[in-house]
């Protein structure tokens, strides 16, 4: 699976993205082989007052081009942008096991 990063108004760190790759890997070989190409988008919340803090819930959104779907778009958000990444990609989880069952 092709696996593309990008943040807005911010660079996403290390353990961010190594986050991400771990919550794909625990997601199971379900998605790993029925996702061809994926898009992270991490978005920061919104900016407060003179100091430019960034305050609010943070999104994290995915697209991804699905094996017999097309491209499909889950997101999730949290005060805690490690959270919202955890649960978009169960939602992603959560779909691609609905169109992909276990074979028997």
């Amino acid at each position: 699976m092709e696996i593309d990063i990008s943040a807005d108004g911010f660079l996403p760190t290390d353990t961010l993205c190594e986050h991400i790759r771990q919550c794909l890997d625990a997601a199971g070989r379900r998605v790993n082989t029925h996702v061809r190409a994926l898009q992270v988008v991490l978005l920061p919340g919104t900016r407060v007052g003179d100091s430019g803090k960034w305050m609010g819930p943070k999104r994290c959104v995915l697209k991804a081009e699905v094996v017999d779907v097309g491209a499909v778009e889950v997101g999730a958000r949290s005060y805690d942008l490690y959270e919202a990444v955890s649960r978009a990609v169960r939602r992603l989880r959560r779909f691609v096991t609905s169109r992909h069952p276990r074979s028997a």
